[in-house]
């Protein structure tokens, strides 16, 4: 499905939203890659101090978490991530269609830094880790709620004004079903342009304007797609997987894998 975003409405919408509730706020598409932020400065410091200490792991596992349970339960979900913060998710839906992901956070429920978060950072790091968290908005569990709730409202007005809209281009369909169809084989924008008659400078256009990325960016998170399921859904040995998805190098499959959901491929067949 192809998906239309207006970038800068939906960017304005964001603004005024952090502007009223000082939450970090942003939209991703169903891949959970970024379509727009609030451009005020927003509360990342404490996670990224996190992430630079610890890792981002943990932030990702809890990530896909909270993304599963909303595209589950087609509503929005609140949860608590791994550094005890408070995050909220919000799925975009048309219909029956889900077109992306409102996601909101980045604010604490408590009044100083959760001792197992604080005993899990490297003593010398304590100090910088409790200013950075006492900087982040302080909400109740009652006032994140009611924030939620806004949010739900929110997005039936983007919905409404049209701001993402799913389009058909016959083009790009065909181009997106190329490359299902063949993930397993070597693929690069030449073969793509040859074999289904486009010029580069239109394949790289119709990936600008409806995909967001680049078209080997596109292809990799497709692999990587492609291996979550044959990870959860067969018994297939990951080495067999490899080949599936036309990346036959085992250990920069590992590697790339690691880096996209947090986990080893072991490690995300187990969870599942």
């Amino acid at each position: 499905m192809i998906i239309s975003y207006n970038t800068e409405k939906l960017r304005a919408v964001l603004d005024d939203f952090h502007r009223v509730t000082g939450i970090s706020i942003s939209i991703c598409d169903t891949q959970l890659r970024p379509i727009a932020k609030n451009r005020q400065q927003a509360n990342d410091s404490f996670c990224l101090f996190l992430q630079e200490t610890c890792g981002n792991e943990a932030c990702t596992r809890s990530d896909r978490a909270l993304f599963a349970k909303a595209t589950q339960s087609r509503r929005t979900q609140i949860h608590r991530c791994s550094a005890g913060l408070m995050d909220m998710c919000v799925p975009l839906l048309h219909g029956e269609q889900l077109l992306g992901y409102m996601i909101m956070g980045r604010v604490r429920i408590d009044e100083t830094l959760p001792e197992a978060q604080r005993n899990s950072l490297p003593p010398d790091t304590h100090e910088r880790a409790t200013a950075l968290f006492r900087a982040l908005p302080l909400y109740t569990e009652e006032k994140a709620q009611a924030a939620a709730n806004l949010a739900t409202m929110l997005t039936s007005f983007i919905l409404t004004e049209g701001m993402i809209l799913p389009q058909k281009d016959e083009e790009l369909e065909r181009v997106l079903a190329y490359i299902d169809a063949n993930l397993a084989e070597p693929l690069d924008t030449a073969r793509i342009c040859r074999d289904t008659h486009l010029s580069k400078s239109m394949l790289y256009r119709l990936f600008f304007q409806h995909m967001h990325c680049g078209v080997n960016q596109y292809i990799t998170a497709r692999r990587i797609d492609l291996s979550r399921e044959l990870l959860a859904q067969t018994s297939l040995p990951v080495g067999v997987i490899c080949e599936r998805i036309g990346l036959g190098n085992y250990t920069y499959f590992c590697r790339l894998f690691k880096k996209k959901t947090g986990l080893t491929p072991l490690q995300y067949r187990k969870n599942q």
